[in-house]
């Protein structure tokens, strides 16, 4: 026995013997019902309604977000193309060489709202003809200008007019257009292809109403060899 133990005597540590045994025992237990009581949880969270419906309300969320995002993306793109600038794609000839045809033009619409076209800028409008067209020329003449076309020459207000972007082209009086001279009437301009030879424009049609102008042309993007402003 012990020194200070005698026959008979409680052991003085029996008690705390007793206790830390019963605590390990305990810890265990508890460790084990834990562990029952997490897998049980986790079968229930997989098999809960609840569970399967946060998970579809999340799916279904994030589609919505996706709609929202495409959505605003159109919306602003179409608000870009009919307020502010527009894409062209030329189909013919009656602006080259300025302009060839394949060219992609970049039409501004936001200078026409705070201003009138002036002459030597090309604009884009709206046929005579066909309102489902849009069309590309130079702006000639403004109003109460008075145009003329003498032995294959422009004449503005009875000045002749040098254009360096027609490359000596003659310009001709088209069959069936408008007597020259002609004066522009108010709020209209009068606008001419740069290919003087291959364009129905004013000498044919007349003045175009500064209402069906959609657009200043400022700048061909495409293709890269020919990038470079109007």
């Amino acid at each position: 026995n012990p020194k200070g133990w005698r026959q008979g005597t409680a052991n003085p540590y029996a008690d705390f013997n007793d206790v830390s045994r019963y605590n390990s025992r305990y810890s265990e237990y508890a460790n084990s019902k834990d562990a029952e009581c997490g897998a049980h949880d986790s079968q229930n969270a997989s098999s809960d309604p609840k569970s399967k419906s946060k998970k579809k309300r999340g799916l279904f969320g994030a589609l919505g977000e996706l709609v929202i995002i495409i959505a605003a993306a159109m919306l602003f793109a179409f608000l870009i193309c009919n307020f502010v600038i527009q894409p062209f794609v030329i189909p013919s000839g009656s602006m080259e060489s300025t302009i060839n045809i394949s060219d992609r033009v970049l039409a501004e619409k936001i200078s026409y709202h705070f201003g009138k076209p002036q002459p030597g800028q090309i604009v884009t409008f709206v046929d005579p003809d066909d309102s489902s067209r849009i069309l590309i020329k130079r702006c000639i003449a403004t109003q109460g200008q008075e145009v003329d076309i003498r032995n294959n020459k422009l004449y503005i207000d009875g000045v002749e007019q040098h254009e360096d972007y027609t490359h000596g082209l003659p310009n001709k009086q088209l069959l069936g257009g408008v007597e020259f001279p002609y004066t522009v009437p108010p709020d209209h301009i009068f606008v001419m292809g740069d290919n003087r030879t291959n364009s129905q424009d004013s000498r044919y049609f007349g003045a175009i109403p500064i209402s069906s102008v959609t657009g200043h042309a400022i700048c061909i993007y495409w293709p890269l060899n020919r990038l470079g402003s109007l």
